[in-house]
């Protein structure tokens, strides 16, 4: 319930209830998975822990779909072996002060967003299956996952 305030015949601010409901909740995007998300799911996460590995090791998405990787703390790169898509349209690559990016179109620097740090992007459109490696460096280390894309 909100409170809504409310002026008195004798000029003193009432606050009294009103009629209307909260805005809803914005649910988080789940978990990418080694099976391709239900038609419909536009976002999925990938947890980067903190020595660099990636849960799941393989996350099967759809075309199109936005992937955000996120690591609590630490900044990180992503390095892929071939284009994955492209950034999200909301979300700047994070500064190059650990990581030098030789080539944009497969590694990604991430950024601060809250207590997070985070990649986003944006899936490329594929015809037939497609299998992307990638590593996700946090310091010298850089261990091996994968994305795999599937045709919406």
């Amino acid at each position: 319930m909100r409170i809504c305030p409310s002026l008195s015949a004798s000029g003193c601010l009432l606050l009294v209830a009103c009629g209307g409901s909260s805005p809803p909740a914005v649910a988080e995007a789940p978990i990418c998975t080694a099976n391709a998300p239900p038609v419909g799911v536009t976002q999925v996460r990938v947890v980067v822990a903190s020595d660099g590995s990636a849960r799941p090791v393989l996350c099967t998405i759809r075309s199109g779909t936005e992937v955000v990787w996120e690591l609590r703390g630490a900044p990180f790169m992503l390095k892929f072996k071939a284009v994955p898509g492209h950034a999200a349209p909301d979300w700047t690559r994070g500064e190059l002060r650990r990581f030098t990016v030789d080539d944009p179109n497969l590694q990604f620097p991430s950024s601060a967003h809250g207590a997070n740090q985070e990649v986003r992007l944006i899936t490329k459109q594929v015809s037939a299956e497609e299998t992307i490696g990638y590593c996700v460096a946090v310091s010298t280390s850089c261990p091996d996952p994968g994305i795999k894309i599937v045709p919406r």
